[in-house]
Parts: C-alpha cells; sequence; structure tokens
C-alpha cells in the first residue's frame, strides 16, 4: 500500500502520520491472523476499522471521502453484529472459542457451522471494495 501510495509518501507533508497508520493497520491485521479464538479474532479484525477508517477520511481522493467513510462504517458494523451474535451462539453451544472445536462442527455438518461460515465471509467480504458496484 505504501508503494502504491508513491505520491502521498513522497509529497505529502503528513506523509509521517500515513505510513504510521499503514503499519499499525498492519500490525493489527497480523494480531488478528495469529489468534486461534473466535471473539479475540473478532475483536481484532473489527479493530482494523480505526486505521482504515483514518486512513480513508485522512487520504481520499474523492471530495466524497467523508460519505465513503461513513458507509464503510456502516455496512461494516451492520454485517459484523449479526457474526458477534453467532459467535456468542457458537459459544454456548459448544463452551468454547477455538477454531479446532469449529473445524469438528464443520465436519459434523451443523447449521450454527454453515452459519458461522457465511458469517465470516459476509465479514470480509464487506470490507473489499467493490469496483463495478462502488458509490
Amino acid at each position: 500500500m505504501i508503494y502504491s501510495s508513491y505520491r502521498i509518501v513522497s509529497y505529502s507533508e503528513f506523509s509521517r502520520y500515513f505510513v504510521f497508520f499503514v503499519v499499525f493497520l498492519i500490525f493489527i491485521l497480523f494480531i488478528t491472523f495469529i489468534t486461534f479464538n473466535y471473539l479475540t479474532f473478532y475483536f481484532w479484525f473489527e479493530a482494523s476499522l480505526i486505521p482504515t477508517l483514518l486512513i480513508i477520511l485522512g487520504w481520499g481522493y474523492q471530495p466524497e471521502r467523508l460519505q465513503a467513510g461513513v458507509y464503510f462504517l456502516f455496512y461494516t458494523l451492520t454485517v459484523s453484529l449479526p457474526l458477534l451474535l453467532l459467535i456468542f451462539s457458537f459459544y454456548f453451544n459448544t463452551n468454547g472459542l477455538e477454531f479446532i472445536i469449529f473445524g469438528e462442527m464443520i465436519k459434523d455438518g451443523g447449521l450454527l457451522g454453515l452459519l458461522i461460515v457465511l458469517g465470516l465471509t459476509s465479514a470480509f467480504i464487506v470490507k473489499l471494495p467493490m469496483f463495478m458496484r462502488h458509490l
């Protein structure tokens, strides 16, 4: 991301902040994907909203970047709240939040396992920019 934003890093007077937010986002995502617990995964994945939102608001090119940031926040929270409810449901059904337990549920073909897979997939997909459907 830093390499593709060469103009920001080279010519902006706030380039240090941009690099800091990108490195901070990388750090948060690294912590997100080394966890073995669904709740900590959810917490760190949603924590990645903060630096991403600040990057959108601070260094977006269009004047509609405030609206884009609000949409990003709204869509992500709308999709992630049902995922949080599914994670709590998963905990109450299995008394654990480890990824290993979830793998066993997938093998059994449980409905809760399928719902969590759909919830995780939708939580990832909503954060991807869709260039054909972008507002």
